[in-house]
């Protein structure tokens, strides 16, 4: 029922806090999609990308994603109950200039 009412456009977070941003028409009852947005849980998926310089002129490289669980808490809102991190690969290349 949420998703006929509203089109998420993005989602994202840290830690302790979830923003969702959303398409919503203006006759649509605002509370309510609060409402059903306060509830419940969700999961939730985010990629990483690092790389770290080491000291022989090479770049370690790291490529992974982030598999979350989020919940509803009362009074303070989304929390990623629960976070995986699995890498997807790692290499180490030259730098091509400083």
């Amino acid at each position: 029922a949420f998703y006929e009412k509203a089109n998420v456009i993005a989602i994202g977070g840290t830690l302790d806090h979830v923003h969702v941003l959303l398409a919503v028409k203006p006759s649509e009852n605002i509370s309510r999609l609060i409402r059903c947005l306060k509830s419940g849980s969700a999961k939730m998926e985010s990629y990483v990308q690092a790389w770290h310089d080491l000291p022989n002129s090479k770049i370690w490289h790291y490529l992974g994603s982030y598999f979350d669980n989020v919940i509803y808490v009362s009074g303070k809102g989304w929390q990623i109950e629960k976070m995986n991190l699995m890498r997807i690969t790692t290499e180490t290349r030259n730098k091509l200039s400083d």
